[in-house]
């Protein structure tokens, strides 16, 4: 069982007050017998103490030496941790506007538009895969030094990521289920189709999330002009033989939800100066799509994902705030093994 400084020094006080007593009984003893005076009992009773008092003292400084030493050390760990800490925060002093989630010096999880990003230390890096989703940038997650800070000194941080890891996959699960409940609208006409892309779910799932988060009364009327600001206008419009609806998703993927097709070569040059009426075309099943969404009981998956963003919104929050604190800490609390080797000079 470990003792207190305090209370073994205590004890170490009371030891040399009982040391004090026996040597005046000792001294008064041989003085008796021996008859030298009372000068000797003094001599002896002071030089007892004195002898005594050289012990404290020694065991004092050892003591002293030995905690500035540990405390050395736990400053230096803590050091080293609050590096893996920075670099996961990034730069969240730099904000555009007073949004943290469009600010591209943040390395953990974000929030844009109808998806949480991954956290990413370069979100301009074309190499990095944008889809797999992590609370760590990858950078850090083979780190030694993350793992003794989430399992020995930082447990908060720890439980943070794995709520927003639930969360996520709770999100994707209502992405899926939406997934299987959603039905694709084609138009089939004489000299054209119009048709849904590869990505039609995934464009439809991310504009209801974000209208649902925006405000859960979705204003169907407001659907036109919704779309019409997500589109290149120009790409959309000049492309062979097709007019698509060109978007760009906030993981800067570039998908095309719906596209119109001319059956021949001769219908796409007669209709060429009609660009504008065709993509119209386009735009109306798009908005038809989504119309066609709300009035289904898959609405009701696209509020419940919304909401789950909302929680993982605030869970993202916390960790901004915990990863902030850690950075201000000059000691962090915990032990470890890398602490206890360097205590015993290993």
């Amino acid at each position: 069982m470990e003792i207190s400084h305090e209370k073994l020094e205590k004890n170490i006080v009371k030891t040399l007050i009982g040391a004090f007593v026996l040597l005046l009984i000792i001294a008064s003893l041989v003085n008796t017998i021996m008859a030298p005076g009372w000068l000797t009992v003094l001599n002896l009773s002071i030089s007892g103490v004195l002898t005594m008092a050289l012990v404290l003292l020694y065991y004092n400084q050892t003591d002293l030496l030995e905690r500035e030493i540990n405390r050395e050390v736990r400053q230096e760990h803590s050091k080293t941790l609050r590096e893996i800490v920075r670099v996961w925060h990034g730069d969240p002093d730099i904000l555009i506007g007073d949004n943290i989630h469009y600010n591209s010096k943040i390395n953990f999880p974000v929030i844009r538009g109808g998806r949480p990003l991954s956290a990413i230390i370069d979100r301009s890096d074309d190499t990095e895969d944008k889809d797999e989703f992590r609370v760590v940038p990858k950078e850090l997650e083979r780190n030694r030094y993350l793992e003794d800070l989430l399992e020995n000194h930082a447990p908060d941080l720890k439980e943070a990521r794995q709520n927003i890891r639930s969360l996520k996959e709770k999100f994707e699960s209502h992405r899926n289920a939406f997934d299987d409940e959603f039905s694709e609208i084609y138009v089939d006409k004489d000299t054209y189709s119009v048709e849904p892309g590869d990505d039609l779910s995934e464009w439809v799932f991310e504009m209801l999330v974000i209208e649902v988060r925006n405000d859960e009364s979705v204003v169907e009327e407001e659907f036109d002009s919704i779309v019409w600001s997500l589109v290149n206008k120009e790409e959309s419009l000049y492309r062979n033989n097709k007019i698509g609806l060109i978007c760009t998703l906030e993981n800067e993927k570039v998908i095309e939800p719906y596209r119109l097709k001319f059956k021949d070569e001769e219908e796409w040059e007669a209709q060429n100066g009609e660009n504008m009426n065709n993509f119209n075309r386009v735009k109306q099943t798009a908005i038809t799509q989504l119309e066609s969404v709300v009035g289904s009981n898959s609405f009701d998956i696209i509020k419940d994902a919304a909401s789950v963003l909302d929680e993982l919104e605030d869970e993202i929050f916390r960790l901004d705030e915990l990863l902030l604190e850690y950075e201000g800490r000059p000691v962090y609390p915990g032990e470890c093994e890398y602490i206890m080797l360097e205590e015993n000079g290993i």
